[in-house]
């Protein structure tokens, strides 16, 4: 008769080649910076709807957020501000809160020398402004 081969039984790997081969995971990283753009686009969607008070709240969450990330962050929630409150006023009714915002965008500009930030919030503040440059967050 034939013998049959022995099964082979794998062993259990050694806790340090556990370890060597476990795939490494690339951080997941900081998502402030997605949630406070977020925040702000829905600020800006309430807004242009007509919802001021929603747009309120998600203005208040995009700089709570901007202030943990810093000035340049949230200089950028006040231009995102200042455009949409421009947006939403073609009639100028909106044009105290577009200016308030760009001030405060631009002093915070100042503070950490952002050359392109100063430079749009005084063209926000001009009413030199490009719609579509606008809606792109730039």
């Amino acid at each position: 008769e034939k013998k049959k081969p022995a099964m082979k039984v794998k062993e259990e790997p050694k806790e340090e080649e556990i370890e060597k081969k476990k795939p490494e995971m690339p951080p997941l990283g900081d998502t402030r910076g997605r949630r406070c753009k977020a925040h702000g686009n829905v600020f800006m969607a309430h807004l242009l709807m007509g919802t001021r008070p929603a747009a309120e709240v998600h203005l208040q969450h995009a700089l709570s957020i901007a202030k943990e990330l810093g000035k340049e962050e949230e200089a950028r929630v006040w231009l995102q501000c200042g455009n949409s409150h421009t947006l939403a006023s073609v009639d100028g009714s909106n044009d105290g809160d577009a200016t308030e915002a760009y001030k405060k965008c631009l002093d915070l500009a100042k503070e950490v020398k952002s050359l392109e930030l100063i430079a749009a919030a005084e063209k926000g503040l001009k009413k030199d402004l490009d719609v579509a440059s606008m809606l792109r967050g730039q």
